[in-house]
């Protein structure tokens, strides 16, 4: 009876003894510098060892960290995309501000603009009486002079001569 390997193996794995008859070259890691001999299943155990513990363990040591990556990137994508959300909805209530602002402004420049019309109609109203009341006592001026028959004594004193008695000069010594 032939007694059980102690190690199980890796189906594709030769049995011990043919891993005897392997050659020195064979053995060495393609991925080492030093060409040094290594055991292959040192680094690479056959399937039959893990146990369903190893298993379970080797799952969980996989998924745990794939699993914190996941909710690491959902995170990132959400305040990503939340911040940006942030962003537009701050931008639109900058743009409702200014447009309100804007709105006041434009109220209060129509008031002012009402104020000053109003300003200037009253003084051209001013004015126009003014002109009236200039023109009437110009009227009036001319029907005494008129009436006076003093046009002559107007026309020199508008000309800056005084007519009627001339002051007496006294002689030069």
């Amino acid at each position: 009876m032939d007694s059980p390997d102690p190690e199980p193996r890796h189906p594709e794995e030769p049995s011990p003894q043919a891993a005897s008859t392997e050659t020195a070259e064979a053995r060495q890691d393609p991925l080492s510098d030093d060409g040094a001999d290594t055991d292959s299943r040192a680094l690479h155990p056959p399937l039959d060892s893990v146990t369903t513990t190893g298993i379970r363990r080797s799952l969980s040591d996989k998924a745990l960290p794939a699993f914190l990556g996941t909710i690491a990137g959902a995170l990132l994508l959400f305040a990503l995309t939340s911040t940006n959300d942030r962003i537009s909805r701050l931008e639109d209530r900058v743009d409702a501000g200014f447009a309100a602002v804007e709105a006041r402004f434009e109220a209060q420049n129509a008031k002012f603009e009402a104020k000053f019309n109003a300003q200037d109609a009253k003084i051209e109203a001013k004015f126009n009486a003014i002109d009236a009341k200039i023109d009437e006592i110009n009227l009036k001026l001319t029907a005494v002079i008129a009436a006076l028959n003093a046009t002559t004594e107007v026309d020199a004193a508008l000309d800056g001569r005084l007519m009627g008695e001339s002051p007496v000069e006294e002689p030069a010594s």
